[in-house]
């Protein structure tokens, strides 16, 4: 029984991965949860046809 409240508190004293993160970084996540929100998101597909244009147009160039 002792051994599962040291895990317990093991589990509570670990970090978070976002302790990790920079100011910065935490703004843009707040943004893009604000975005989304709002319903100011763009379709993975829509992104993917755009990049897949880029992708043909640098491959002509070399």
């Amino acid at each position: 029984m002792n051994s599962k409240k040291e895990s317990n508190s093991s589990i509570l004293n670990q970090k978070d991965w976002s302790d990790n993160l920079s100011e910065e970084e935490l703004k843009e996540i707040e943004i893009g949860i604000e975005q989304a929100e709002n319903n100011q998101v763009i379709d993975h597909e829509e992104v993917m046809k755009v990049f897949l244009k880029y992708k043909i147009n640098s491959q002509r160039i070399f």
